[in-house]
């Protein structure tokens, strides 16, 4: 019975633990990705298009980075619309297209936003 009443209050501080820092992952990618999404914005429409193609390399550099980490503890199809987005971004960079770098932008952000609320433990997300 010792052991038991040592073995639950380790097992739960673990779940809130790992829970908790996965939350703080989650919010940190979105924080930084902001940043560099309104970089690449300034940039579009300014039409400095080479400086959002370099910002564009960044992003998808940072993605990359996080993508793997999100596979482990987030399923959401997004991850790979993501991708595929920020592909789209830099043709639109090629043919500098400010219209549709600031299309995806806006559509990126929304789709991080939404996995980042969607893994917040909230009444709506468990019912």
């Amino acid at each position: 019975m010792k052991r038991m009443a040592v073995a639950v209050p380790i097992l739960l501080a673990f779940v809130v633990g790992a829970s908790l820092a996965c939350l703080f992952f989650l919010r940190d990618t979105e924080t930084k990705a902001d940043t560099l999404i309104s970089r690449i914005e300034k940039a579009a429409l300014n039409e400095e298009y080479d400086a959002c193609a370099h910002l564009l390399d960044e992003l998808d550099g940072f993605w990359d980075g996080r993508e793997g980490y999100y596979l482990l503890f987030v399923r959401h199809d997004e991850m790979h619309d993501i991708k595929i987005g920020i592909g789209q971004m830099k043709g639109f960079a090629r043919c500098r297209d400010t219209s549709g770098i600031i299309g995806e932008l806006s559509m990126l952000k929304a789709m991080l936003s939404h996995i980042t609320e969607s893994e917040m433990p909230l009444l709506k997300n468990i019912l």
